[in-house]
């Protein structure tokens, strides 16, 4: 009796975790569609048109405009808290906690926040779009408030950034000549997504090529550099960049679209390959990416298959340095990388009104 009972509880218990992990996937799978925020939105609709659709959203759904004092000062309190301590802000560009050097700071006591003259030890607003490359001037209102860009960051590395534009590297945040700043693995995707917003939001004023080094191959109508897109592929979407989004766009009441779906850049842009966050362009996708690769790892050799009259093609390496560039004059066709060092690269393919991307992988 007493070991019936106990297979009676084992099957409640059982159809309570099912039941559980039904709900759990109705939730997740309801998540993955595209939020009401975009309703007014035409995803059928790519490059151009769907920048502009999404730059008239934003804009008109930005209702409330921040003080910078003390808006932005109490928006980063609550935006940049860090995730795994709620006493702390994190600190763009920041890496390591333990290294002795409070400039490096990855996160930081709300608290410390810059009161006086003194940097050192204490967290400021960091503009990432760098005030003074804004044409004009974004100084402390409109763009120089809007807290999709703004920041909490150690105040001794907002001056190492200053008003460098963003360049190409790895590892952690650090200046790169005298002229360049690279703001870290970490922080890269951020970056890139706080540009592309501000470059729809204020297309005038910030110009996404003004603060973003390296060339623009993959777009073909507007100036959206390289690294950015490269960025936004390689550095995924993290909790904290959409904890980041939710808080603004309760404070401000319009969102960064790409952080809700990375793969928007992709849609108005080309470059890299990106996953689509709302499984929403997986048929228009599918219809636009008319050539197939093959194979993919390869060892030094990519065939190519199914190009419809291609104006041309370009290989492009992990910094965005354009390496080979043809036109090719037939459907199928080789790419010899032999000689080339493994690792990933880029393959964009250039037609008359869009540009298809793969991403290559050379293994040796």
């Amino acid at each position: 009796m007493p070991f019936f009972c106990s297979e009676l509880i084992l099957i409640a218990l059982m159809k309570k975790i099912i039941t559980f992990f039904a709900v759990f996937l109705a939730v997740f799978t309801t998540s993955a569609q595209v939020p009401a925020y975009y309703s007014t939105v035409n995803f059928a609709d790519s490059g151009q048109v769907l920048k502009n659709e999404l730059a008239q959203l934003i804009t008109s759904t930005h209702t409330t405009f921040l003080s910078y004092t003390p808006g932005i000062w109490n928006l980063l309190e609550v935006s940049d808290i860090n995730p795994d301590d709620s006493t702390e802000v994190l600190l763009i560009y920041g890496f390591d906690n333990n290294d002795g050097i409070t400039r490096t700071d990855r996160s930081r006591a709300i608290s410390l926040r810059q009161t006086g003259s003194s940097s050192v030890g204490f967290w400021n607003r960091e503009h990432v779009f760098a005030r003074s490359m804004g044409t004009p001037n974004l100084g402390t209102t409109g763009a120089g408030a809007d807290g999709h860009h703004l920041a909490a960051c150690d105040g001794q590395m907002n001056s190492s950034r200053g008003n460098r534009p963003f360049t190409a590297g790895s590892g952690n945040a650090t200046t790169v000549g005298s002229a360049l700043f690279y703001p870290g693995d970490e922080w890269k995707g951020d970056v890139a997504r706080m540009m592309m917003y501000l470059y729809l939001r204020y297309p005038n004023q910030c110009n996404a090529s003004t603060v973003g080094d390296g060339p623009i191959t993959f777009s073909t109508f507007d100036d959206m550099p390289d690294i950015f897109l490269i960025w936004n592929a390689e550095d995924t979407v993290s909790y904290f960049e959409r904890q980041r989004n939710e808080a603004i766009f309760n404070a401000q009441g319009n969102r960064n679209p790409f952080i809700d779906n990375p793969y928007l850049a992709e849609r108005i842009w080309g470059g890299p390959s990106v996953n689509d966050a709302w499984n929403t362009f997986s048929t228009v996708a599918e219809q636009e990416q008319i050539s197939s690769l093959y194979p993919n790892p390869s060892n030094g050799v990519f065939r190519i298959f199914g190009l419809t009259a291609p104006k041309n093609v370009t290989i492009i390496d992990y910094l965005g340095r354009p390496l080979l560039q043809f036109e090719p004059n037939r459907a199928n066709f080789e790419v010899d990388m032999t000689q080339m060092e493994s690792g990933v690269y880029h393959m964009t393919i250039q037609y008359a009104n869009r540009v298809e991307a793969h991403r290559l992988l050379l293994v040796k």
